[in-house]
């Protein structure tokens, strides 16, 4: 049988040779005893299963390794923040020309160069607030040393704001800095909103054939507030960086604020649908997809037995060191002993 599924490619080597780096050399098999990337691939795996059902297991583990690349990339881009981008860097005059006429509500996601978008918008002196979930802002400057560092001088100049999403004050602050014509950056598919059991801020969309749990917040915020938003991701291409900008989303067009905020994050997600379907690998949620599901069974096809191998329809994990397999129809998991994990781990060559 052959497979029509396609995936864009970039090339990794030209790309990084174009940011003037050696690219990171990943090991050809998982081991069992890497129990971080062994849970990371079967969790990649299950929800490639469920949310690109077209997209044979073959394919699942060179999206892996290129998603690990990816990994890696995240991980150096923030040390080019404090210079010009190495890479030519297209699209992104679009949204600066809407941020000109009005600032808003900018939405964008962990795809791509995800953090390019906050080093352009403070080169560009435009006036900006990052609202981030409570343990990132707790763990700001660890994590983004360098980033830091950059921010924390524009903070002094009055050009940039780091917000704690669940601090009780944080609408009054962001109210009042979007009067005084700050854009709010917002990163919509982050996970944090969804895990704390806000049950009345979450809203059930339509995401890649099945249906999943989003936070609403920031069309509320747009609503509450009178703004458009804005959503926007930087694509990897071999040679550049390219932002892909979407039709602006106004709040005038629906006054039942409920209602408005059903349409704009459909809107917003169906965005990111697109170049998630041709570029999966640059997405970093594929191993916490699961989590938007809320515990709603996925929808999937039924499998003919023997029509299908145990690697594809299985998963190999591990909980506090503990081998299991887990179904990836429905992600129930299956205690193992040991000799049985790694004769598995060793037949399926992950």
């Amino acid at each position: 049988m052959i497979s029509l599924f396609l995936v864009a490619q970039m090339d990794f080597i030209k790309y990084c040779e174009g940011l003037g780096i050696v690219p990171n050399p990943l090991p050809k098999r998982i081991k069992s005893s890497d129990v971080l990337s062994l849970n990371t691939f079967g969790l990649i795996s299950a929800n490639l299963y469920n949310f690109l059902p077209q997209m044979p297991y073959t394919k699942h583990r060179f999206l892996y390794r290129d998603f690990k690349m990816n990994q890696w990339l995240h991980g150096i881009d923030t040390h080019f923040f404090q210079n010009e981008y190495p890479l030519p860097i297209d699209g992104i005059g679009d949204l600066m020309d809407k941020l000109n006429v009005q600032n808003g509500i900018i939405c964008t996601y962990h795809f791509g160069v995800y953090q390019l978008i906050d080093s352009i918008l403070l080169n560009s002196r435009n006036r900006f607030a990052l609202l981030v979930g409570a343990d990132v802002f707790n763990n700001w400057k660890e994590r983004y040393p360098v980033l830091s560092k950059i921010l924390d001088k524009a903070a002094k100049e009055e050009r940039f704001v780091l917000l704690n999403a669940e601090a009780s004050t944080s609408l009054r602050q962001m109210y009042r800095l979007v009067k005084q014509g700050y854009s709010i950056v917002v990163y919509v598919d982050g996970i944090q909103g969804v895990s704390q059991g806000n049950e009345n801020q979450l809203i059930q969309i339509p995401f890649l054939g099945q249906q999943i749990f989003v936070p609403k917040g920031a069309a509320a915020l747009s609503h509450y507030f009178g703004v458009p938003m804005y959503p926007v991701l930087a694509l990897r291409r071999t040679n550049r960086i390219e932002f892909k900008v979407a039709r602006t989303i106004f709040p005038t067009l629906i006054t039942d604020r409920q209602q408005y905020c059903v349409y704009a994050m459909r809107e917003i997600f169906s965005f990111l649908s697109t170049y998630v379907m041709h570029w999966p690998e640059q997405w970093t949620n594929w191993s916490l997809l699961h989590y938007f599901l809320k515990g709603i069974l996925p929808l999937n096809r039924a499998m003919i037995t023997g029509d299908t191998s145990e690697e594809q329809e299985y998963s190999l994990i591990k909980f506090q060191t503990a081998p299991y397999l887990m179904k990836k129809s429905d992600y129930k998991t299956f205690l193992l002993n040991d000799v049985d994990f790694e004769c598995l781990l060793c037949q399926w060559e992950i």
